[in-house]
């Protein structure tokens, strides 16, 4: 009977350690799973919100070409400044964080030259300065990703063909610009090289939506210069909006990748 009682003893002392053993475990997990959950509530109020806004883009986008279209004013100065802060904010929230300053600068830069372009009064010349840091600001970023495939047989060849385009089209639009106004002509020039300077860095990035993005843009610029300074056919406006937009679109998701 003793001998009984103290297995039974035992057994009791042992239960009561695992219990005790058990309660710290679970005291130490319980923090842990109550970490697990608020990341997964976050993660979904991440998502729900990048959605909210990649739907708002659209919508703001769409929008602007309407109002573009149409020439109605007030919802072109609502729609058109949405759109680039929908599209930049996505690009900001994906990109990492050493490139987020920069890509904060790009986009803001585009906002601004968004801004003075679509006002009343011609500031055509302050706009196209906005826009011109923003291309630099967008090589910056493109530098920090890394130009990797800079001097590659397929760079080059991409590089060499979109020359010979730019050139193609700074020679119908810069003299025109120059006759115009000798600093406004200069003023062109030296955006065409930048322009230009971005595309040749997102080529280099290996990224296709980046190079894509960049070659597009020039196109909208191009199609600018030309309702502007050459004496072809004005190009549509709705045109020069729907290629702008699809630019900001590819290279906010080529900075994402």
């Amino acid at each position: 009977m003793g001998l009984a009682g103290s297995r039974v003893g035992g057994l009791l002392s042992q239960a009561r350690r695992s219990q005790h053993c058990l309660g710290r475990v679970a005291h130490a997990i319980k923090p842990r799973c109550r970490t697990a959950g608020l990341e997964a509530l976050v993660l979904q109020a991440i998502t729900t919100l990048g959605i909210f806004v990649g739907i708002l883009a659209g919508i703001a986008a769409v929008a602007d070409w309407i109002a573009v279209a149409r020439r109605i004013t007030a919802l072109e100065y609502a729609a058109k400044p949405t759109a680039t802060l929908a599209i930049g904010f996505l690009a900001i929230a994906a990109a990492p964080g050493t490139l987020r300053g920069t890509v904060i600068v790009a986009f803001s830069l585009c906002l601004v030259g968004d801004i003075l372009l679509m006002l009343a009064k011609d500031r055509f010349v302050s706009g196209l300065a906005a826009f011109l840091l923003g291309h630099a600001a967008f090589v910056a970023v493109f530098v920090q990703i890394g130009l990797v495939e800079i001097g590659s047989t397929q760079s080059t060849l991409s590089i060499a063909t979109v020359a010979v385009l730019v050139a193609a089209v700074a020679s119908r639009i810069v003299p025109h610009a120059y006759r115009l106004d000798s600093k406004i002509g200069w003023a062109v020039a030296v955006y065409v090289l930048t322009i230009f300077g971005m595309f040749v860095a997102a080529v280099g990035t290996g990224r296709a939506a980046l190079a894509i993005g960049a070659f597009v843009f020039m196109v909208s610029d191009a199609l600018i210069g030309f309702r502007r300074f050459s004496r072809l056919a004005e190009p549509g406006n709705v045109a020069i909006m729907v290629l702008y937009h699809s630019a900001l679109t590819l290279l906010a998701f080529g900075i994402a990748q």
